[in-house]
């Protein structure tokens, strides 16, 4: 099941590098941690700040190579999961979707029954998909991928390059949707 709500819409906001608001808010209360002596507090808001300052700094983002891809990334906490999914076309980021998911599955069947619902949803599909880890079926779903295409798509785990980074990005990025998140509801 996907997560709507505030939760969600924060993350998106950060995700597409809107985080005035959230670094203000995290800056503030960092203020008043350390007013009150909270030191240990303040440490942990300050981090978070400058993983939102790097996070969100290289999203513009263009690969050298003009393929259409999707860079899938992938962060659990329990049985919370945020998938984050980097859609690059001719080579340049054109969007970063988050989805919040709720699974007791194994990582790879997690990111298996993602990827099916993801891509049956009548999606384009790209030339490649770069993955963070082996999924449940992998060379099953390409197949089903390329069928759907009509021409050859790639599922793969990306060792080096461009792919290396565009999965990088993806995973921090559903680590901070995931971060943004979990900060949200606690401050609801």
């Amino acid at each position: 099941q996907l997560w709507p709500g505030p939760a969600r819409e924060g993350a998106l906001r950060v995700l597409q590098g809107d985080t005035a608001e959230l670094v203000a808010r995290l800056e503030k209360d960092m203020s008043e941690a350390s007013a009150k002596l909270e030191y240990e507090r303040a440490s942990v808001l300050r981090d978070r700040i400058a993983f939102l300052r790097t996070s969100t700094e290289s999203q513009a983002v263009e690969q050298n190579r003009f393929l259409d891809r999707d860079a899938i990334g992938f962060h659990r906490r329990g049985r919370r999961i945020e998938v984050c999914v980097l859609e690059f076309r001719g080579g340049k980021l054109l969007s970063s979707r988050p989805f919040s998911v709720a699974s007791e599955l194994p990582d790879d069947e997690a990111l298996s029954n993602f990827l099916t619902e993801y891509y049956a949803g009548g999606r384009p599909v790209p030339d490649e998909v770069l993955l963070p880890f082996a999924a449940y079926g992998a060379e099953t779903f390409e197949e089903l991928l390329s069928d759907r295409r009509g021409r050859p798509v790639r599922v793969r785990e990306p060792r080096s390059g461009d792919g290396v980074r565009a999965l990088e990005m993806a995973n921090r990025n559903a680590e901070l949707a995931l971060k943004t998140a979990r900060d949200q509801e606690s401050a609801e």
